[in-house]
């Protein structure tokens, strides 16, 4: 889920989003963050099957080179997961999704 430019999630990634939620998932509505150099990040309101309210941030990195890109994705990740069992305020990286795209899930 490389890209060349900040442009809006699109459809797939959309809907890739709200299936890690649970089947009826859907996204409710998606916000531009500012920042991120390397990566386009937007915020996303999930909605589950059960009507509970889900907020995300969904980060897709930008293409500038692939391989640099996929490094980074690995190298944040297991610094998330290092962080996980710790006291400091961190997001949340699910570790299914670091291995299949581009791109990361948060909690916030």
């Amino acid at each position: 889920m490389f890209i060349s430019a900040p442009t809006p999630p699109p459809n797939e990634a959309r809907q890739w989003v709200a299936e890690q939620f649970g089947a009826g998932a859907r996204v409710r509505t998606v916000r531009r963050l500012t920042g991120g150099i390397t990566s386009a990040m937007h915020s996303l309101s999930i909605e589950t099957a059960t009507g509970h309210l889900r907020h995300v941030v969904l980060r897709r990195w930008v293409d500038d080179d692939r391989i640099e890109g996929a490094d980074r994705v690995m190298r944040e990740s297991h610094i998330l997961e290092q962080l996980a069992d710790s006291d400091l305020p961190h997001p949340t990286c699910w570790p299914s999704i670091r291995r299949e795209h581009g791109a990361a899930i948060r909690h916030f």
